[in-house]
């Protein structure tokens, strides 16, 4: 009864101050502050907050009716909640955050950043999931952050980004990270202003460099290396494939370990060699060593400048030569040879200037779309064939073989030689394109030929037409000799009867002078 009262009467004063100016506790008498309904003060002591086990994040059964802004200590784990500060926020119990708690509700920023020194630089989460990271270019301290580990790192004082896994100083060191870089994956360095690199252990040390992929490094200014093991050292060089290189200044290598050092060249495939200035190699194991040459195939060689090789097993090692085919090779100046693939022996060349080529089985050229006029070597052939065949021809029309021996006749036939060739070298025999024409050159349907060329063919025919002419002639000649034969032996037999008769008749005249003179002399 005792003790109650003097409570009662602490009670009814403290209600009393709290109306008038606000309650202070404190054990100096000083006076609440004017600001606060209550000011508790002490030096060694604090406040202690009630304590329940509140079973969830909506719990309103174990306070009943709780008020926005009612603070407790929750001792329990449950319903999402663990031991800590809460108080009421209209329906749901919120925590005051303390270190490593779980956000029991959506976080906002409310325009602020997230910031390291409480400036207006870090992280800023706008609407919409907008995150922006902002800070101040070629401004504050150097990165630096060591260990093993995957990291995301955003460092503003070079404006450079990366996120991935490394196992050493790679990002620790301000010098090997580039102004505007872009660093991704396990162990990727972009160590050039500008550049890029992504992919295991890859590589961009220079300006402008992209390197992407396993093991990639782009060394020169503005070049490109994508893929495995790919490396582009040259300015503004492109670098693709596995294990490439382009060594050459805007050269491209793509392929499997294909190389180029000329400027300018491209190689491609596998094992290509673009040695040359703008150079092109492409296939397996094709090498193009003189400027501005090409080789494509498989073991091919363009060896000297403005060379040309394709197919396999081929070598142009002439400048401005051409080898095509299989097993062909030319080393001679502007010489050109094409093979088939019936052998692998080696066919080459044997001048400056030459065209060789080997056919196993022959060649066929025509000179009309439906391929029924032209001409043919035959496999194992030495000598152009002419296409003849019947079935082939039309609008045949017979020749006055006697008139073609005449004009024949009229044609000067002489020895010459072609304007601006050495005359003690190069001598012909023949008629004039002119006089041949003159003489030949139309029948009852059309023109035959022209008169500055004479087609090999009408050759051979009008030569025909003259043998088959003379062979008449012969063997009218032939009829007429034997005629005249058998005349000449009735003739002879004639005669040889004629001496016997005159034989004859002078054994009679013989015996009659014999008689003649016996009997004169019987007179006498």
């Amino acid at each position: 009864m005792y003790r109650i009262l003097p409570l009662t009467i602490l009670c009814c004063l403290l209600v009393f101050l709290a109306r008038s100016q606000g309650v202070a506790i404190n054990s100096d008498g000083s006076a609440p502050d004017t600001s606060a309904m209550l000011d508790v003060k002490s030096s060694n002591k604090g406040v202690l907050i009630p304590r329940l086990a509140l079973t969830g994040i909506h719990d309103s059964a174990t306070i009943r009716f709780p008020k926005t802004s009612l603070l407790v200590y929750n001792t329990a784990t449950a319903g999402g909640l663990t031991p800590g500060f809460y108080y009421w926020n209209v329906n749901t119990w919120a925590s005051f955050g303390a270190f490593n708690d779980v956000l029991q509700q959506n976080l906002n920023t409310n325009g602020k950043y997230l910031s390291g020194d409480g400036g207006n630089n870090g992280l800023f989460l706008d609407s919409n999931g907008i995150v922006l990271g902002k800070g101040v270019f070629e401004s504050g301290k150097d990165f630096k952050d060591t260990g093993t580990g995957a990291k995301l790192i955003w460092y503003p004082k070079k404006a450079a980004f990366m996120a991935g896994y490394v196992e050493g100083n790679e990002w620790n060191d301000a010098n090997n990270i580039g102004e505007y870089s872009i660093a991704l994956g396990d162990g990727a360095e972009a160590r050039g202003n500008s550049a890029t690199a992504i992919g295991p252990s890859s590589d961009a040390p220079a300006e402008s460099s992209v390197a992407i992929g396993e093991y990639t490094t782009a060394i020169g200014m503005g070049s490109t290396a994508l893929g495995n093991n790919a490396l582009a050292s040259g300015v503004t060089s492109l670098a693709l494939g596995e294990g490439t290189h382009a060594a050459g200044a805007s050269s491209v290598s793509m392929g499997s370990a294909t190389y180029t050092s000329g400027q300018y060249s491209t190689a491609m495939g596998r094992f290509s060699n673009a040695l040359g200035y703008s150079s092109t190699a492409m296939g397996y194991n094709t090498y193009a060593n003189g400027d501005y040459s090409t080789t494509m195939g498989n073991n091919c060689t363009a060896g000297k400048v403005n060379s040309f090789a394709a197919g396999d097993s081929v070598n142009a090692l002439g400048a401005n030569s051409f080898a095509l085919g299989s097993y062909v090779t030319t080393n001679y100046l502007g010489s050109f040879i094409i093979g088939d693939r019936s052998t692998t022996n080696i066919a080459t060349s044997n001048s400056t200037n030459q065209m060789t080529m080997r056919f196993d089985n022959g060649y066929r050229l025509f000179t009309n779309s439906t391929t029924t006029v032209g001409v043919m070597l035959a496999g194992g052939g030495n000598a152009w064939s002419t296409i003849s065949d019947v079935h082939k021809k039309e609008n045949f029309e017979p020749v006055d073989e006697e008139e073609f021996l005449q004009k024949w006749r009229s044609i000067p036939l002489t020895t010459w030689n072609y304007k601006g060739q050495d005359p003690s070298r190069y001598r012909h025999y023949g008629p004039m394109a002119q006089d041949f024409y003159k003489a030949f050159g139309q029948d009852q349907y059309g023109t035959i030929g022209n008169d500055t060329t004479i087609n090999q063919a009408d050759f051979d025919g009008i030569n025909f037409i003259g043998i088959q002419a003379l062979e008449h002639r012969t063997s009218e000649l032939k009829d007429e000799n034997a005629r005249l034969k058998k005349a000449i032996e009735l003739l002879q037999a004639d005669l040889t009867s004629r001496d016997r008769d005159v034989q004859q008749l002078k054994e009679q005249l013989d015996n009659l002078t014999k008689l003649v003179t016996t009997l004169s002399a019987s007179n006498k």
